[in-house]
């Protein structure tokens, strides 16, 4: 290998070589100029290469490959030089990028929560050491949008297809066995690092005019950890001359211990959304037994369920709480008056319960019991939504 190694740097030199001499000289006849050069460079490489096979010999090891030892080498010198990864293919491995890119961390006295680069993701909240949400290793990826920042609208579109200001708009379709585009267009691409403290980060992300999608928007979203727990901040600005629709939903998962079935949930719900097999929109209906979570435990009840709340009407602080209690543990998902609605999901290994803050229902773009919710942001309009963890 050292041989191969010497090899291709003299053809390497002596063709900088050559060309700096022709370039220099508008000549090829000064070829002699360049050899010169070339072993000038290349003698302590040669010096070193004969001393290197002079004083290295090669051994059998036990599983019939070799390795290279010197007079010098004790056993767990050659132990730990047969079984090393050359320095190059180590550094590659240094290099890989993770499948949610960069991990950035924060904390706040109890609190310690990670943000990937990609969708800023929420990939792990914790509280004096427990897990508050479900989160995952930072060498995988997320499944079933845990965590994840959805835009410019949450949940389903109906066949990915509305219309917008009489104009027809059709999205690629993203959730195959409903036939429905789901969750927008932002989770899985990179956001931009704005800002890293110690206890928050500020990402950015530009979503830029595409089949389905007739305008431009920039988004900036913040975590940040304080006494209280977590809040997110996120702006939306249109930037294009094109008015736009725009939704917007978190995807965190309480994962508090044991079974949900265990848990108990208080939640100020006023309504709840009826839904067809494809978890589309038929009508908003009164709260009943089956959808009331008063304190009582989940019991085996199985949900998808989008619910409307009641709450104040204050903007950037809690209108509303969701309170989620395992045992001794307890905490609450919070959001501000642009924040409507809440889906609720129990997966199905009931491990984990998905509350979801959202400013509308599913298929808002299109007319229907949740069309109303929909924002409109024209050229230059912006929103900021606000939502928690305590």
């Amino acid at each position: 290998m050292k041989w191969l190694s010497f090899i291709k740097d003299l053809i390497i030199v002596s063709f900088v070589s050559l060309w700096l001499t022709t370039k220099i000289s508008q000549s090829f006849a000064y070829w002699w100029i360049a050899a010169a050069v070339t072993g000038f460079l290349m003698l302590p490489d040669f010096i070193v290469l004969l001393r290197t096979r002079a004083t290295t010999k090669t051994e059998a090891c036990d599983d019939g490959s070799s390795h290279t030892t010197s007079p010098n080498d004790t056993a767990a010198t050659r132990d730990l030089t047969a079984y090393t990864l050359p320095d190059r293919l180590a550094s590659m491995i240094d290099d890989v990028i993770l499948p949610t890119g960069t991990q950035y961390e924060i904390s706040h006295g109890p609190w310690q929560a990670v943000v990937t680069e990609q969708g800023a993701t929420l990939r792990r909240l914790r509280y004096q050491g427990d897990d508050v949400i479900k989160t995952f290793d930072a060498d995988q990826a997320p499944i079933a949008s845990q965590g994840q920042q959805l835009l410019p609208w949450p949940n389903r579109i109906r066949d990915g297809h509305y219309s917008f200001n009489g104009v027809d708009q059709q999205l690629a379709i993203s959730e195959v066995d409903r036939n429905n585009a789901i969750h927008g267009l932002a989770a899985w691409v990179p956001w931009s690092l704005v800002e890293h403290s110690e206890s928050s980060v500020t990402q950015e992300v530009r979503i830029m005019s595409q089949p389905g999608w007739p305008g431009t928007i920039d988004v900036w979203l913040t975590h940040s950890l304080d006494d209280h727990g977590l809040t997110v901040t996120v702006k939306a600005r249109n930037v294009g001359a094109t008015e736009v629709p725009f939704g917007y939903a978190a995807h965190p998962y309480f994962c508090l211990g044991g079974s949900i079935d265990e848990w108990q949930v208080e939640a100020p719900f006023a309504s709840w959304l009826q839904v067809d097999d494809r978890l589309l929109p038929v009508q908003m209906r009164d709260m009943d037994e089956v959808h009331t979570l008063n304190g009582q435990p989940v019991n085996g009840r199985t949900f998808d369920t989008a619910y409307t709340l009641d709450g104040g009407k204050s903007v950037g602080e809690p209108a509303w709480r969701v309170k989620v209690t395992a045992g001794q543990r307890s905490h609450e998902l919070w959001g501000d008056s642009t924040m409507g609605w809440v889906q609720i999901y129990t997966p199905d290994d009931r491990l984990s319960l998905a509350v979801e803050p959202m400013t509308c229902g599913p298929n808002a773009f299109n007319e229907g019991p949740t069309h109303n919710d929909v924002i409109r942001l024209a050229s230059g309009d912006e929103v900021v939504l606000t939502w928690g963890i305590c």
